[in-house]
C-alpha cells in the first residue's frame, strides 16, 4: 500500500483510495483479454462488475479496464474521474462477431434488463483502430 493508502499492484502503478472498498479481481473470466496497443495493461477489474461481465452471452474480447492515474491521463478521450480507475468499467472490441452481436443484444429485453441490473451505462467511442464500446458499471 502506498503512503497516502493508494494501492499499488505489482506493475508499479498507483490507484485512487477508494479501490480497496471492494477489491480487485484477475480478470479471471470466459472474456478474452487484448493486449498491446488499444489492450489491457492491468487485467484486473472491480470484484462488483465481475458477474455482470460473466453474464454477458458472448466471449467478448476485452480492450481496456483497469487504468492508474498515470495511464488514464494518456488515454484518448479520457476524463480525470474515469471509472476505469475504480475497475468499475471495461471496453470492449467492436471489431469482431461478439462485439457486433453485443450491439444489438444491448438493444433486446434481456440487454435492457442486464443495463438496468448492473446500473451499465454504455457509450461507442474512440477513433479508428480504437473504436471500441465503454460500458460504465455504477454499483
Amino acid at each position: 500500500m502506498g503512503e497516502d493508502g493508494a494501492i499499488i499492484l505489482p506493475q508499479g502503478h498507483t490507484f485512487v483510495k477508494d479501490l480497496d472498498r471492494g477489491g480487485l479481481v484477475s480478470l479471471d473470466t470466459k472474456m478474452k483479454v487484448k493486449t498491446g496497443k488499444y489492450g489491457v495493461e492491468l487485467p484486473y477489474v472491480h470484484n462488483s462488475v465481475v458477474s455482470a461481465i460473466n453474464e454477458i452471452p458472448y466471449v467478448m474480447t476485452i480492450t481496456d479496464a483497469l487504468r492508474s492515474e498515470e495511464m488514464n491521463k494518456g488515454r484518448e478521450e479520457s476524463v480525470e474521474n474515469s471509472l476505469h480507475r475504480l475497475g468499475k468499467a471495461v471496453d470492449f472490441s467492436i471489431k469482431d462477431k461478439a462485439g457486433e452481436s453485443f450491439k444489438v443484444w444491448l438493444k433486446t429485453t434481456a440487454g435492457k434488463e442486464w443495463k438496468k441490473k448492473y446500473k451499465a451505462d454504455v457509450v461507442y467511442h474512440g477513433k479508428e483502430d480504437n473504436r471500441h464500446i465503454h460500458v460504465e458499471f455504477n454499483i
